[in-house]
């Protein structure tokens, strides 16, 4: 019977230590992650991950300043599980690595559901749950090895303070992204860039934004729960602090899917973006600017 792991870097010795730690976490026919066929940890993760997926794929998330270290591919009705050959360096330990394949594991077993819709309110309520999917694996992975010591392991904390301390000014910065995204905003509309290319732009510091937001607020809260002192310390704004309390709630039956849109339309009006439903298939979205709006 072929292998449901295949580990293509290291030497014989370096790939059975390999494969004993992920039969540890993911079971000896991957039991522990039934809807996962295979797991490879391939010589070239980005390689891999582009062919499997016919499409051209970059695990550096440069506005992120992290690289992923794992990603699930669906295949019809299997999902192959790969794992970059990265976290098995020295930056990494089995049990900062158990923490990453957990993430990947709660991933997984979310089954996010895919946009429903393919308009603004598809694809606000396709981001809202993106972002609720990474705060559950950032938070119960976290949570759950962390807590699962009696006394605080000092790689993991480390690592733990580490991330925190990578987001966290950017984070209290939220004029800063305001100013970036106002200033494209007037690059469309003096046509100096097109609509199309200005909001793809716009989108991507949107998202860096709310992504470390997500990780921020999934890591602390795994050490407190005054959520009140975490919105004052980096000056989350009300529509955010809306969010992360739905996510909250949802948290003890997870995953309970978003079907409302508007949670993360509000956060799109903190940047002066408003979706304009225009009573056909057209929404159009507009710019609020000193001079009123652009559509």
């Amino acid at each position: 019977m072929e292998s449901k792991i295949d580990i293509q870097i290291g030497n014989f010795e370096q790939k059975k230590q390999i494969e004993k730690e992920l039969i540890t976490v993911f079971g000896q026919n991957l039991e522990y992650i039934p809807a996962v066929t295979k797991i490879i940890v391939p010589i070239n993760f980005d390689e891999t991950i582009s062919n499997l997926s016919n499409k051209e794929y970059n695990s550096q998330r440069d506005n992120l300043n992290v690289e992923a270290v794992a990603r699930g591919i669906k295949l019809d009705e299997e999902i192959i599980l790969v794992i970059s050959s990265g976290i098995f360096t020295s930056d990494f330990d089995n049990i900062i690595r158990s923490v990453y394949f957990l993430h990947e594991r709660i991933h997984i077993l979310n089954n996010r559901p895919g946009q429903k819709t393919f308009d603004h309110i598809g694809f606000l309520t396709n981001d809202t749950n993106w972002l609720y999917d990474e705060f559950l694996a950032n938070h119960i992975s976290w949570n759950t090895i962390i807590n699962g010591f009696e006394k605080p392991i000092k790689s993991l904390e480390l690592h733990y303070n580490h991330i925190i301390k990578q987001f966290e000014k950017d984070v209290k910065n939220i004029s800063g992204y305001i100013n970036r995204i106002n200033s494209l905003q007037n690059e469309i509309i003096n046509n100096h860039i097109s609509f199309d290319n200005g909001f793809f732009k716009i989108k991507e510091i949107l998202y860096d934004y709310l992504l470390k937001s997500i990780y921020i607020i999934a890591l602390e809260m795994v050490k407190t729960n005054d959520k009140d002192m975490l919105v004052k310390k980096y000056a989350f704004p009300e529509p955010l602090r809306i969010l992360f309390n739905e996510f909250f709630e949802r948290i003890i039956n997870y995953p309970i899917w978003f079907n409302n849109h508007s949670f993360l339309e509000n956060i799109y009006n903190i940047f002066q973006i408003h979706f304009d439903n225009t009573g056909t298939t057209n929404e159009q979205i507009s710019f609020c600017t000193k001079t009123g709006h652009y559509v």
